[in-house]
This record gives structure tokens, sequence and C-alpha cells, in this order.
């Protein structure tokens, strides 16, 4: 502060630039200051308006604000992309866990023929049938997939065999009435080594109910709990679908982009 400067006064308690001493305190030299009585010469004596963040000159505060809060949103900006990119990364990096995890489990199955007819089942359940399949290896039963994903047509000839074509009748859907039309459903068999020859045992024992166990246990419905045709074989995830609404989306095109049904309501 300068003696000229006329917003200084001996009033105001401030001793300006040649303070004095007296009586070893220091009081103000009343020469040096004006006799004004207004102290705000800070910030241009309008504190309201202006900032004076350095001492030495006034800034109006919207220019202070706004750069505040400029560098406050960008930051949130900034955040935001980093979160979204760290999202995305991360999305990533599981679906490509999953994936490593899958084909690895996949490949501890000990039948090639089940490894391919799961590859071939809708992806919504082959995570699921892969566990089925292991956990009955692990009680040493082995599975194999005889039937997994159907076309139309070939259900239609299943359903033809025993009424208009030679053979037994081993089932009561025509074409589109199966969830295996879909992949959402597959039959298995159990192969026991019988005198050094790998065999398909079909007949009805205690294992298919140990084996329907395992199936309900990672989310399948099992054909031996059906009341009308049972078909212990048969294991299938509706997730709460009917095959009419599940045809009716298959005619309407919707459809995943791998041409499976979309079972996403």
């Amino acid at each position: 502060m300068t003696q000229e400067d006329p917003h200084w006064g001996i009033h105001n308690g401030v001793f300006g630039d040649n303070p004095v001493m007296r009586n070893g305190r220091l009081m103000p030299n009343k020469h040096a200051i004006m006799q004004a009585g207004n102290l705000y010469v800070y910030c241009m004596n309008n504190p309201i308006k202006f900032v004076d963040p350095t001492g030495l000159f006034a800034i109006p505060w919207r220019d202070i604000a706004d750069s505040v809060f400029e560098g406050a949103r960008e930051g949130a900006r900034e955040g935001a992309r980093q979160g979204a990119n760290a999202a995305a990364q991360a999305a990533a990096e599981s679906a490509a866990a999953e994936a490593n995890s899958f084909e690895a489990r996949l490949s501890q199955i000990w039948d090639p023929v089940t490894i391919t007819r799961i590859q071939g089942l809708h992806p919504e359940i082959q995570n699921a049938a892969v566990d089925f399949i292991l956990a009955a290896q692990a009680e040493g039963i082995n599975l194999r997939i005889t039937s997994g994903y159907r076309s139309i047509a070939e259900q239609d000839a299943l359903f033809a065999q025993g009424r208009t074509t030679e053979g037994r009748i081993i089932t009561n859907a025509r074409g589109g009435q199966s969830y295996h039309n879909f992949g959402l459903a597959f039959d298995v068999v159990e192969i026991r080594v019988i005198d050094g020859v790998s065999t398909a045992i079909w007949e009805t024992d205690s294992r298919w109910d140990e084996i329907g166990a395992l199936g309900r246990q990672f989310g399948f419905e099992w054909g031996g709990d059906w009341t009308g045709f049972v078909d212990r074989p048969h294991f299938q995830m509706t997730f709460d679908f009917t095959t009419r609404q599940l045809l009716d989306r298959v005619n309407d095109g919707d459809l995943r982009s791998d041409g499976f049904v979309n079972i996403r309501r």
C-alpha cells in the first residue's frame, strides 16, 4: 500500500507504509496515512463482484467460477471417458476369460462326439451342458450326447417314424414343436465299456435317476420327470418359452447374429 492511497486511514487501525515504534509497540504513522474511512480498496471496493486471489489485482468472480467449473466439468468428462474405457476393457477381458474357460472345460469331456454336439447347441445352454457332462464324468458316468440341435425337417422325419415310415414311435413332436429345433435340448446315453467294447446303456436303471438329478442341478428340465411321454434321455431349457413362441420368433426373423433364436425378452 502507498501513503497516497485514499482508502487507508488511522481510524481503520491500519499501520500504513511507515509505521513507528512507540513504547515498544508498532503504531501508525499519522503522516503516512490519508484520513479516509473506507478500508475496501481490496477488490476495487466491490468484493461481491470481484475477487483478488493473489493480492495484486481484482478479477471478476465469474471468470474464476467459469474456469473452476469448466475444469470440474472437463475432469468429470475425462473421468467418464476413462470409466467407459475401463468398463469396456473389463467386459472384453471377462468375455475372453469366459471363452477360454469354456474351451478349457469343453476339452476335458471324454467324448469328441459329445464335444461336437455341444458346440452345435444354442450358445445360451452350452456352458450348462458342459458342466452337466463333466459332473456326470466326475461321478464315473460317461455320457454321450446322441442328439442336439435338430432341424425342423429332421424333426418331421422323426415324427413320421412309426407312423408313416418304418420303425417305432420315438417322438410326439412335429417340426417346430420340439426344443431340439431351437438348439435348447439334447438327448444323452451312458456309455459303458463291457467286455472291452463301448456300449450304449439305454435300459432303465437306477443310473437314470442319478443322471436326471445331475441335469436338474444345472438348470435342465428332465424328460424322466414327465408324466405323459416319459423320455429319460432328454434334457432341455425352455427359458419360459413355449415352442410355439420360439417358432413365431424364428418366423419373424427374431434371431441372434449366429442364427439361433433370440431368447432375450
